[in-house]
């Protein structure tokens, strides 16, 4: 629909890219402090002998901020490309 609407299609691939992007940036954080937030409160009942080493690493989130979008975006690369290839005139007639 956005071809017919007169996008490109490097802009529609770029937007599709993005948003994958974008979607992966705020998994990669709410899983970080979710699962941080989890292992902090029933790491220690559960792992008893290593009980005192766990703690949240802020390491972890710039490499989480930094794979899952990269991640995301890969993962969408293929239905972008499916996007951006069909003609608008014929996703039109099928919708």
């Amino acid at each position: 629909i956005l071809r017919a609407l007169g996008y490109t299609s490097e802009r529609i691939a770029a937007l599709f890219l993005v948003r994958a992007a974008l979607l992966g940036l705020v998994g990669a954080a709410g899983g970080y402090f979710l699962g941080s937030a989890l292992a902090v409160h029933f790491g220690p009942e559960i792992f008893r002998v290593t009980a005192k080493s766990i703690r949240e690493l802020p390491s972890l989130l710039l490499w989480a901020a930094i794979a899952a979008p990269v991640f995301a975006a890969l993962a969408s690369f293929l239905p972008t490309v499916v996007a951006v290839t069909q003609d608008p005139a014929q996703t039109l007639r099928e919708g």
